[in-house]
């Protein structure tokens, strides 16, 4: 049930690539619950979006501070979403966690814990744009938690949901709980946003 990103062939500042791969690599248990994907305490380098829509996944790192995911500044997400919140800009996450968009399927138990997300190389290399911690694109159910994470230099949300595609964010039993957001990029970026 534990999965590891360093058994997936790694690529020099694409941990991303990784991450991905470990999240995907299991389908979902029939019982309901997925897998942990455990990161090693260090420095991972993204360059792209992990999303853990749709897979019950369980993301945790060795803990806050200890446990750095640092978007770069090549960091593109696989597509720019319209939100309600920042018109016409496009928004993004590091992270995606609950389902993807078309309905509730998987997600349940979609959680991200004991990491610091640095946002801030991203936020810069986009300016135009809007990069965010950890979202969702479309519904967050019961079970889900962001717990032990640190968020820094979004230019969006460092935790946030806005509406995607004119809809608003659904959230249903999502528990925040010892966070600490820090550096906002600009002055419409948010620390927590939910509408």
């Amino acid at each position: 049930r534990e999965k590891f990103p360093e058994w997936w062939a790694h690529q020099s500042d694409r941990d991303d690539i990784a991450i991905n791969c470990a999240v995907k690599s299991s389908p979902i248990l029939t019982s309901g619950h997925g897998h942990i994907v455990s990161l090693r305490a260090g420095i991972h380098l993204i360059a792209s979006d992990i999303s853990l829509g749709g897979t019950y996944t369980d993301l945790v790192g060795a803990g806050y501070q200890k446990t750095i995911l640092r978007m770069t500044e090549q960091w593109k997400p696989v597509e720019w979403l319209d939100a309600s919140q920042w018109p016409g800009r496009g928004h993004a996450a590091a992270i995606w966690i609950g389902s993807e968009f078309g309905g509730t399927n998987a997600s349940f138990g979609t959680n991200v814990r004991g990491l610091t997300l640095d946002c801030g190389l991203a936020s810069l290399a986009h300016v135009n744009k809007r990069v965010s911690g950890i979202s969702s694109k479309s519904w967050v159910e019961e079970c889900s938690i962001i717990e032990n994470v640190a968020v820094t230099g979004a230019s969006g949300a460092s935790i946030g949901f806005p509406g995607h595609g004119g809809g608003v964010a659904v959230l249903n039993g999502l528990s925040i709980r010892a966070f600490h957001l820090g550096g906002a990029m600009f002055k419409d970026s948010l620390g927590l946003l939910f509408t």
